[in-house]
């Protein structure tokens, strides 16, 4: 089973949209999955927004939510080499900063990153970086 990175974007699409195919591949069993601790807070800290959404219900987010921490290994930031976080930096410094744990452990595991973010995917592969899980992948 491949061990692939989800970033932030394609874990509040899933907690967002009960019926979707983001949903139904992040909770399925193709892959590991796999991000940065600090995405458990960033859901916590942006409970609010994501309870304002009117497609899913409280109940189905916090379903959702305990699922996602289910399946998602969240690895601990100081496990990833200072080679690897400096390698991330310079390829998401001035494409998005806030993407350098996503790609360093990514770098960390050899693995790809899940994102529906266009702009990140855009400016790493102009850097040469385009190790990206693909929608016919799923």
């Amino acid at each position: 089973m491949d061990k692939i990175i989800v970033d932030s974007s394609i874990v509040f699409a899933s907690l967002i949209s009960p019926g979707s195919n983001i949903r139904r591949a992040l909770l399925g069993d193709k892959y590991q999955w796999y991000c940065p601790n600090f995405m458990a807070f960033e859901i916590f800290k942006h409970k609010e927004k994501l309870l304002k959404n009117k497609k899913a219900t409280e109940e189905d987010l916090y379903n959702c939510y305990e699922k996602i921490l289910q399946k998602v290994h969240f690895v601990n930031e100081s496990l990833i080499s200072i080679e690897h976080f400096l390698e991330a930096w310079h390829l998401c410094k001035d494409v998005d900063p806030k993407d350098t744990p996503f790609v360093a452990l990514a770098l960390e595991l050899d693995c790809k990153v899940w994102s529906k973010d266009k702009e990140l995917m855009a400016g790493l592969k102009a850097k040469g970086f385009d190790r990206f899980l693909g929608e016919g992948e799923l």
